[in-house]
């Protein structure tokens, strides 16, 4: 019986049961996707925005000559479309995080390259690297292999706080619990960087 039932969490897990195969596909972590920096810096990002916080960040930023990268939401840059020229012109990386945040195991691949293709053409040239960084970190291969073909950088993410080492790549929002840890965290990166 033991074996029988690994047997079907098995099929389950590889999609290969009826009807499983184009929706609940299971999450990609390889070869094409950056995990860490190849140097001693660390980099810290924010995903989800921009938000009425937006600012904030941006502005304590400013105050400790600290440059991020922020994953945006399509729809939030298309409702804050001054704050991602702002986020651009203060010397931050823009980054695609899909329109509207949806797990992207669990839709099908057309509608997967879609949400990516719109909030590329809302962020415009502010995306010029092409950085993409899947919604809760669920990317199928289908389209983690796409994303490589159409010359996309794949960003997931490493390190806690206060675990910092150099080379990793911090995950940060802009909610309001993250912006209260922000100074401690950019203080953490400093110490860990000597920078």
């Amino acid at each position: 019986m033991k074996r029988i039932l690994l047997v079907i969490a098995f099929l389950l897990l590889a999609g290969l049961v009826s009807g499983c195969s184009s929706l609940y596909r299971v999450s990609y972590f390889g070869p094409n996707q950056v995990f860490r920096l190849d140097s001693s810096d660390i980099l810290l990002t924010f995903d989800d925005g921009p938000c009425e916080n937006t600012p904030r960040v941006l502005e304590i930023l400013r105050e400790n000559n600290m440059k991020a990268a922020f994953f945006l939401k399509g729809e939030n840059a298309a409702r804050y479309p001054e704050l991602v020229a702002q986020i651009a012109a203060e010397g931050h990386i823009v980054g695609n995080h899909t329109y509207t945040h949806p797990w992207l195991t669990r839709i099908p691949l057309e509608a997967g390259k879609q949400e990516i293709l719109a909030t590329q053409d809302v962020l415009g040239e502010y995306a010029s690297r092409r950085w993409f960084r899947p919604p809760f970190g669920d990317l199928p291969k289908d389209l983690a292999d796409w994303l490589t073909e159409n010359g996309f950088t794949i960003v997931r993410w490493c390190g806690n706080y206060p675990d910092f080492k150099p080379g990793d790549i911090i995950l940060s929002h802009e909610t309001d619990g993250d912006l209260e840890k922000l100074p401690q965290i950019i203080a953490r990166i400093r110490e860990v960087t000597g920078k």
